[in-house]
């Protein structure tokens, strides 16, 4: 468990939060994890593994489960917080399997609790439209944070499974989705995660680490795949290659969707009907009169969400070495 905060939330400003994340693709998942499981305001009732397409790996989705379980465990949370595995890519409309994760956000939403219940979106939303289809009901007692709004784009999430992502879009849910440029600011330079991360124990040097992998050994990977997927791009092919990624950042996307969760960030939206995605390559036919309006987030306050990040890892690890970790670990074993 981790130390008492500094401070106190009334239980009116409490929130119960399952996290949908598929953690075991790029690094920005751990972090957005990590934010989540710090942050007093929220009851963290569950973490689902999501699959997303890797052509290196078959079991992505085995992929997003144990990176999830590493950082828990790594918080010293391990046995404290639910960890499931995920619903596997839709095949056809209506067409899902039942999963640990599904079975969790039905139980959780159907559960007699006067606290809201939010599902923050960090990857493809395979397991919330399997529980929306196993029980329609739940889609009137969740409120689901984060995925970007339909606009004629590939996004990497949303086209990952574009039938279920429809299944949402479709439905009664309260939504706050974003916009594409919503998330320029979450940026980090790797010099700054070296001096406020990785001092921060053991699960600070991994998350530097983890970002490390994802720059030195995903870049290529990255590239080839934005490569093929570019729409419009004005540069060259060797310049592409040289800032996507740069070497010297990395973007902490899913941060920003923990941070609207946090912070609602107020007027900074507009409301728009829920469009429909064609295929997967982010084809869209919007949809004016289509009563499901989503909020569209225009913009977040990049600096106070990564400034609250590196606040609470410093508070709850900063002081903890790797031996007080392996400590740690060997009083919860016994």
């Amino acid at each position: 468990m981790l130390k008492k905060a500094p401070y106190s939330i009334h239980p009116s400003k409490q929130i119960r939060l399952i996290i949908d994340t598929d953690a075991g693709c790029e690094a920005d998942d751990q972090f957005a994890i990590a934010q989540a499981l710090m942050t007093p305001k929220f009851d963290v009732r569950g973490i689902c593994a999501e699959h997303f397409t890797d052509r290196f790996n078959e079991n992505s989705e085995q992929l997003s489960f144990l990176e999830i379980e590493k950082v828990v465990t790594l918080m010293g949370l391990s046995g404290s917080v639910s960890v499931c595995h995920g619903s596997p890519r839709m095949t056809g409309e209506g067409v899902f399997e039942k999963s640990e994760a599904s079975e969790l956000i039905v139980r959780e939403a159907m559960r007699d609790d006067p606290r809201p219940l939010y599902i923050v979106l960090l990857g493809a939303v395979t397991n919330v439209a399997a529980a929306f289809l196993a029980n329609p009901a739940v889609q009137d007692r969740v409120l689901l944070v984060g995925g970007m709004y339909p606009d004629n784009t590939w996004n990497f999430n949303s086209c990952n499974d574009h039938i279920a992502y429809n299944i949402l879009l479709d439905s009664r849910a309260e939504w706050w989705t974003f916009n594409l440029p919503m998330g320029i600011g979450m940026q980090a330079s790797i010099m700054h995660l070296y001096n406020a991360v990785y001092p921060c124990g053991a699960i600070g040097k991994y998350l530097y680490e983890r970002t490390l992998y994802a720059v030195e050994t995903l870049t290529e990977r990255i590239a080839e795949d934005r490569a093929a997927k570019r729409m419009g791009c004005d540069v060259s092919q060797a310049a592409f290659a040289a800032f996507m990624p740069t070497g010297e950042n990395w973007s902490f996307w899913d941060c920003a969707v923990v941070g609207m969760a946090m912070y609602d960030h107020m007027d900074a939206y507009l409301m728009k009907p829920a469009p429909l995605l064609l295929d997967e390559t982010g084809r869209t036919q919007f949809r004016p009169e289509h009563p499901h309006l989503l909020r569209c987030y225009q913009m977040v306050d990049s600096a106070m969400i990564l400034e609250d990040f590196y606040a609470k890892l410093k508070y709850y690890f900063g002081n903890e070495s790797s031996f007080d970790f392996l400590s740690r670990q060997r009083m919860h074993l016994i």
